[in-house]
């Protein structure tokens, strides 16, 4: 709604200077004021307890994407893989019920050839069957047991993957990173990655302009004397009062670039009309 009540404003030489204090408002400066700014910040999250062993990372470092960041200590999560692997490896139990039902089995037969002899009662056959059927019991508790051994070998393993932290992304660490020693609770971050390709370019245009830079045919920015080429992103949904500007984003791809640097919007061209 705000967009649509602006009328085309004058050339982009008759922007008066921005007041004081205005990013990218240096003293002569022919523009509109910009700052430069990483396209995303992600923060590394600790995914589990534990003190960190080692940081492979330092800030202003680049990274890509699966590069290792940290690793937590992992002397523990090693001894509990160890005891889930036995637990789980161990048929023991199992192998004990089974030849124990394999006995019972064999008892019951014999005690039922015997009932038809009239040499023993009812009752003593009963009770034998009692006894194989809570053998039988006893081998799908060992078969059980064997089955949560094996789920908790695979919760030992994916806490040892997760000991491991990764880069989910390319980007550049920022400061703040983690030390070696340190034991950092649930979810307290460890780095943040600054995303710098693209980079994102906000200007801040006064109202009047906003039409004459959103319909720019090929927009620049210079940033420390050099003029660089931007891809417009979008303009934002409301204005500044007080200084009576609309952020309008634009996409920048260049290493050379880092974020922070303050710059100008140079050049928004209007179309011409066909």
């Amino acid at each position: 709604m705000v967009l649509a009540s602006l009328v085309a404003g004058p050339a982009l030489a008759q922007v008066p200077s921005p007041p004081p204090g205005w990013p990218g408002a240096a003293a002569g400066a022919e523009g509109i004021p910009c700052a430069v700014r990483p396209s995303r910040i992600v923060t590394l999250a600790a995914p589990m307890d534990g003190i960190i062993e080692r940081v492979e990372v330092r800030p202003g470092q680049k990274v890509h994407a699966g590069d290792l960041v940290a690793i937590f200590d992992t002397s523990l999560g090693r001894a509990e893989e160890a005891l889930a692997e036995a637990r789980a490896t161990d048929r023991s139990a199992l192998d004990l019920a089974r030849t124990r039902v394999a006995a019972l089995e064999t008892k019951v037969g014999r005690l039922e050839q015997a009932l038809e002899r009239r040499a023993v009662s009812q009752a003593d056959v009963d009770a034998a069957r009692l006894e194989r059927d809570t053998a039988l019991g006893e081998v799908a508790r060992a078969e059980a047991d064997l089955v949560r051994a094996g789920l908790e070998l695979d919760r030992a393993r994916v806490a040892l993957a997760r000991a491991e932290v990764h880069a989910p992304v390319d980007g550049i660490v920022a400061e703040g990173v983690i030390d070696p020693g340190e034991a950092p609770g649930p979810n307290q971050p460890i780095a943040t990655l600054s995303v710098t390709e693209p980079l994102r370019i906000e200007a801040y245009v006064p109202t009047a302009l906003v039409p004459s830079v959103l319909e720019a045919d090929a927009p620049t920015v210079r940033i420390a004397g050099i003029e660089h080429a931007v891809t417009l992103d979008y303009a934002s949904a409301m204005a500044d009062i007080s200084s009576r500007t609309i952020s309008i984003f634009f996409t920048l791809s260049d290493p050379t670039v880092l974020p922070g640097l303050d710059c100008v919007l140079t050049s928004p061209v209007r179309k011409e009309n066909p």
